[in-house]
């Protein structure tokens, strides 16, 4: 049954690109990864990582600062996730072949960055949802610079993701694996105490909020050797058919670098809000 569902996905998606069924990139990423896991070696020495195209970085960088001071600005109240949090914590910035943001903010959240969505028309970027679902803060005239805006809620004294459809949808095509990791034998979580106070990470020449204590999550997202390892799986821009390489990265200084945009990033939001 999964094979066949799997086989029926992959001869809807179009690898030209010519256009995209709803929630299909994410689906393709998804079955890529399977494909990974299954396939490649967990060691690729030959292997060359990807790295982000500088003008991209720069739109990355310019899209988190921007982010990061509209809601400050709004007081929502926001923390970096998965890849961006790692990128915070180990590089000091984006990770040099990371290829999108990851944002954390609690679900009653949500209907407020709608309300800010002309501020973020403005600022040249929309509010939209991937399959109806997953929010996400995209440039308009460059969708391959985007960040994924991550809902959590609090249950007790743990703080996870927002269970939706994907969750169910992911689970019956790939089988008992969690959409997001896992965490002592549960879907990931962080605790109440990792995430408060929330803290400030040099990220690049500017600031982003982060969870206080982090490295538990970050081991149970990425393993125990996280800040000495990195993994390079896929890229959010890769067609359903690119023959993919697992790459291992043993980390030497110049890997810890972050990424650098090709200039200088502007100050939009401040500019934004003297006009207002």
């Amino acid at each position: 049954m999964r094979i066949s569902v799997v086989i029926a996905l992959s001869l809807i998606a179009n690898p030209l690109h010519c256009f995209e069924m709803p929630g299909m990139v994410w689906l393709k990423t998804q079955f890529k990864m399977v494909q990974l896991q299954a396939n490649c070696s967990t060691d690729t020495p030959n292997g060359i990582p990807v790295f982000t195209a500088p003008d991209k970085v720069l739109g990355m960088y310019q899209l988190m600062k921007d982010v990061h001071e509209v809601f400050t600005h709004y007081g929502i109240v926001y923390w970096v996730d998965s890849g961006t949090l790692l990128g915070a914590v180990r590089h000091q910035g984006i990770i040099p072949w990371d290829d999108d943001l990851d944002i954390c903010l609690d679900k009653k959240s949500l209907e407020t960055v709608y309300v800010l969505d002309p501020i973020f028309q403005r600022l040249g970027y929309r509010v939209t949802k991937v399959w109806g679902i997953v929010l996400r803060i995209e440039k308009k005239d460059d969708r391959e610079v985007f960040a994924d805006l991550l809902l959590t809620e609090q249950r007790k004294d743990n703080i996870y993701f927002t269970p939706h459809i994907l969750t169910r949808m992911y689970r019956l095509l790939f089988g008992d694996n969690g959409l997001y990791g896992y965490r002592d034998g549960e879907e990931i979580f962080i605790t109440k105490d990792e995430l408060y106070p929330l803290k400030e990470y040099k990220f690049g020449n500017f600031a982003v909020m982060g969870p206080q204590a982090p490295m538990k999550y970050l081991e149970s997202m990425y393993g125990k050797d996280v800040l000495e390892i990195a993994y390079q799986w896929h890229a959010h821009k890769n067609d359903f058919f690119h023959k993919l390489t697992k790459v291992k990265m043993h980390l030497t200084e110049k890997d810890r670098v972050p990424a650098q945009p090709i200039g200088p990033l502007e100050e939009r939001v401040a500019a934004l809000a003297a006009t207002s």
